[in-house]
Formats: structure tokens, C-alpha cells, sequence
């Protein structure tokens, strides 16, 4: 399985990030926000501490979420987990502020027209508190990005998020590089028909 998983030395528990994202990784996002893995926290207001570092870790298959709004139409989306860093505590953080993505089709090292434009999705600040989640590593955000320009001929993709708090500058992820993996459900059962010539078919008991 391919993923993207951003490190900086500056953190100093990049191996449970890295331990947490093996875990959702291999859990999968059948259900999104994932639930289960994660504790749901209630939100509650806390000060801003000053976001000085997030760490996405991202999953790389596509997904179909359903669509409430519309009659539970699926939709494609990609899944991850954030987590923001103040630089002086080491802990991670649950301010609330927007999040920003630009997907890339990087299928095409040299796109044209509509492919070289990045595909952008905003979750606001109000929707931001839905997302937290508990793991193994803290409070961290389980991001969905509903991706309807997806196509099944992109096959590769690059990621920039950012985080903008309430009060303060953007923050930057490391930019990911994704191989995308489709779960296409089970083909169907294969039928075989076999003709029996009627010198073989057994003789019929007779009462």
C-alpha cells in the first residue's frame, strides 16, 4: 500500500504518528469520519496556542462516502488524519481554524488544460470540531475531501493542505505524493454450464 505520511525532525513523536498511521491506514475508512478507532471528543473552546507545525498522514485509496443531502448518492473522497503542533509544547493541538487542499493530477508530469489546475476543497471552522477524533498519539482531525472531479484515469495526485487559524498565518503540510489505489467491489460469481450428451444422463429410477 502506497501513502504519504509527512515527518519533520522538529517532532518528537514521529514514530507514534507514524505507528497511529499504520493503524489507520490498515483500518480503512469504510465509514467517514472514521468511528471506532478513534474516541469522538466533544468540543470544547480552548485558547489558540500558536499552530507551528501539521502533520497529515494520508490515505491513498478512494473511497465513496454517501451523500445525505442527495438521496445517499456516492461520492469519491480522500481520507486522512491531522494533527497540529505547537512548537513549544510538543503537544498536539484542537484550535479550530479552516483547512485548505489542493488536489493535483500529478498522473501527467506535463498536464494541460483542465488538469493543471489544482481542485480545491475548504472545510470550514465550523465544520472542523466534527472531525476530532482520540488515537493512540491525541486529539487529532479525521479529514474527508469529497473529490468530484475524480476520474478513474487519475492515478496519481499531489496534496497541500493548509491549516489557517482564527488568528494567525497559514500553516503548511509537507506536500504529498499519492498512488492512488480504487477499491472496485467483488466481480460476480462466474455461472459454467456444462452440456451432459443424453448417452451419459443416468436412466430416470421407475417407481
Amino acid at each position: 500500500m502506497n501513502s504519504a505520511f509527512s515527518r519533520n525532525s522538529r517532532t518528537p513523536c514521529s514514530l507514534a504518528l507514524a505507528v497511529a498511521g499504520a493503524a489507520f491506514l490498515a483500518a480503512g475508512c469504510a465509514q467517514l469520519p472514521t468511528h471506532g478507532m478513534f474516541e469522538t471528543i466533544s468540543h470544547r473552546e480552548k485558547p489558540n496556542c500558536g499552530v507551528s507545525q501539521v502533520i497529515m498522514i494520508w490515505d491513498n485509496r478512494i473511497r465513496l462516502a454517501n451523500d445525505t443531502e442527495h438521496g445517499g448518492t456516492p461520492y469519491p473522497v480522500l481520507a486522512g488524519r491531522m494533527f497540529l503542533f505547537n512548537e513549544a509544547t510538543k503537544q498536539p493541538l484542537t484550535v479550530t481554524g479552516d483547512v485548505i487542499c489542493d488536489i493535483y493530477n500529478a498522473t501527467n508530469p506535463n498536464p494541460t488544460g483542465d488538469d493543471a489546475k489544482p481542485y480545491r476543497v475548504t472545510l470550514t471552522k465550523d465544520k472542523l470540531p466534527l472531525l476530532l477524533r482520540k488515537d493512540m498519539v491525541g486529539e487529532g482531525f479525521t479529514i474527508v475531501l469529497p473529490w468530484f472531479s475524480y476520474r478513474p484515469d487519475i492515478t496519481k495526485v499531489k496534496l497541500q493542505l493548509q491549516f489557517k487559524p482564527e488568528n494567525g498565518s497559514p500553516v503548511y503540510a509537507d506536500p504529498a505524493l499519492l498512488t492512488l489505489k480504487t477499491e472496485a467491489p467483488p466481480p460476480p460469481p462466474q455461472v459454467t454450464h456444462r452440456r451432459v450428451p443424453a448417452s451419459q444422463v443416468p436412466p430416470w429410477p421407475r417407481q
